[in-house]
């Protein structure tokens, strides 16, 4: 029923308890004023019939709501509480808790067109309202996003040589590069290679060996490759040298002599063949005197024979080897 309907009838009420209460010599002077909610007032000193009178013309002027008013008020009356409801619903915590405050305007997760998703600053993220109108947040082709990270394609991870963002395969979890060379730390062991899982493991044993005959070669644990000296006999691979030795961790040995004692031969040595005997052709002394222009050729000292015609008539010219030329007069 409306609070207009009711209000009516409780004033009614009240005027009919007033008229009992003065039919039954109610207490109070003539002059008593009788006032009703509904703000009319009613002088108890007219008498009972004048009373009764201002009752029936206060019947007659009240309005009373038929059945249909009646139940059209009982809709509104809900509906005004649903209303309070929803403003109460409106208030409580949950219910902020979807709605954010964007600049002057108030937007929620009803309004998909007003509503603004709060960027993440990630530079590998885009965010955007999905269909349902919430806030979706996507990675960028290209990228991945770990531990709120961005790391772009086969970038490695910075915690495991052996690990990589690999978006192909996963955008949010790093992925083993199977095979790949890694270091697992200890020095003494080699080669080392990346696992399926991720982990980097080794294949063998580090090659120490420097191919120096000199040094005494092994891998100290933690520390590595350790070339100790020591002194013996040795091959230093040059046939230039003879009785090696080690010396302060060197192999080194006796310079082997290569000489000619002809002119027209040089000597060398070739530190792979040892002593070289080659001609030349270098100018020469035959060591007769009886030649001129010697030169090398073949490993021998030739000269061509020297002229020792003087052009003297009177005289014989010939060349003695260990003279030269010789004049002799004649008669």
């Amino acid at each position: 029923m409306g609070s207009g309907g009711i209000d009516m009838r409780r004033n009614i009420l009240v005027l009919a308890l007033g008229l009992f209460w003065v039919a039954c010599g109610g207490g109070g002077s003539n002059n008593d004023v009788l006032q009703t909610d509904a703000g009319m007032d009613f002088t108890i000193d007219k008498g009972l019939k004048d009373l009764a009178s201002e009752i029936r013309d206060a019947k007659e002027e009240a309005v009373f709501p038929d059945a249909d008013g009646l139940e059209n008020q009982k809709q509104e009356d809900t509906q005004e509480e649903r209303v309070w409801e929803d403003e109460g619903e409106a208030s409580s915590p949950d219910f902020q808790s979807d709605v954010e405050d964007v600049g002057d305007v108030e937007v929620g997760l009803d309004s998909k067109d007003a509503f603004v998703c709060q960027e993440d600053d990630l530079p590998c993220t885009r965010v955007y309202v999905s269909d349902k109108g919430e806030c979706v947040t996507e990675i960028v082709s290209g990228f991945c996003l770990i531990d709120s990270q961005c790391y772009f394609a086969l970038q490695p991870s910075p915690f495991d040589q052996c690990l990589f963002c690999v978006p192909e395969v996963s955008q949010t979890e790093f992925v083993p590069y199977q095979g790949l060379v890694c270091d697992d730390g200890d020095p003494c062991t080699a080669p080392d290679r990346c696992g399926s899982d991720g982990v980097c493991y080794s294949f063998g044993q580090t090659d120490c060996n420097d191919l120096n005959p000199c040094t005494i070669d092994y891998c100290k644990q933690g520390e590595g490759c350790q070339h100790v000296p020591y002194e013996s006999e040795c091959d230093d691979n040059d046939a230039c040298t003879y009785n090696d030795h080690c010396v302060q961790g060197r192999c080194t040995g006796l310079k082997v002599p290569c000489a000619s004692n002809n002119p027209c031969i040089t000597a060398y040595c070739d530190h792979a063949l040892g002593c070289v005997f080659a001609y030349n052709q270098e100018p020469c002394d035959d060591g007769d005197e009886c030649t001129v222009n010697d030169t090398c050729s073949m490993g021998t000292c030739k000269g061509v024979p020297r002229d020792c015609d003087d052009h003297d008539p009177c005289t014989d010219d010939s060349c003695l080897p260990d003279h030269g030329c010789y004049h002799t007069y004649h008669y």
